[in-house]
């Protein structure tokens, strides 16, 4: 899966490849994967990134879907989430 990461210091942008989890996978890893998503979209929070209001939004919405997926059935073995699009 292709993430964008935004680097606000630089101001660039990066397209980086983080690992899809595989169809089995025990809790403790698949918290691991959810924490290295919400932790590689901090910066789409920063009050000077460069997104629209509606665009922060949707990576606030996306951040809490990843947040709260552990809650659902089935968890650890749950579909993540797709991050915002970048348009």
């Amino acid at each position: 899966m292709l993430e964008t990461r935004v680097d606000v210091e630089n101001e660039t942008i990066e397209i980086i490849e983080i690992p899809t989890p595989p169809s089995s996978i025990s809790a403790s890893d698949m918290d691991q994967v959810i924490s290295a998503r919400l932790l590689d979209s901090d910066k789409t929070q920063l009050v000077d990134a460069p997104f629209s209001y509606e665009k922060k939004l949707e990576w606030r919405n996306y951040r809490k879907a990843l947040r709260d997926i552990s809650k659902d059935t089935g968890y650890p073995d749950v579909v993540l989430p797709d991050p915002p699009a970048e348009t």
